[in-house]
């Protein structure tokens, strides 16, 4: 009986290393995995940057404009479809409500903003005061015309 539970006990202990390991091995490929997508992220937002660096010194500030605008109108459906998965749920938030606050300002032409619609509905505008420079100066600006 002792040798059948040290052999019953030497399974289980291999059963449990094996275990393990494939977890180990497993978890590493999808860190590689993950690591890659990123990267593939980070190439192509490079090469979107670099297309827009080369409209604004052509000259070219209206492309380059509707460049960077649907770069972010992506990016907040992006999030905006990704909150149930979130992390950081408020994170996500402010962000979307300061690109919000940017769109107060500048406001998309009405197909845009059909688009945006989901993304934005029901989060509050950022008060001028607590935003960065930029929009903060863009904020205190006369109004814009809407987009047509």
């Amino acid at each position: 009986m002792a040798k059948f539970r040290a052999g019953m006990l030497g399974w289980i202990a291999f059963a449990v290393l094996c275990g393990a390991i494939g977890y180990g091995a497993g978890l590493r490929s999808g860190q590689r995995w993950l690591l890659g997508e990123f990267q593939a992220s980070n190439q192509a937002q490079l090469t979107l940057r670099v297309e827009t660096l080369s409209l604004l010194q052509l000259g070219e500030t209206a492309h380059a404009i509707l460049s960077l605008e649907g770069e972010a109108d992506g990016l907040a459906r992006t999030i905006a479809g990704a909150k149930r998965l979130s992390q950081n749920l408020a994170n996500d938030q402010h962000a979307l409500s300061y690109y919000k606050t940017y769109l107060d300002a500048v406001p998309p032409s009405p197909d845009r903003a059909r688009e945006l619609a989901f993304a934005l509905e029901g989060l509050p505008l950022i008060q001028p005061g607590k935003c960065q420079n930029n929009l903060k100066a863009l904020l205190s600006r006369p109004p814009a015309i809407p987009a047509k």
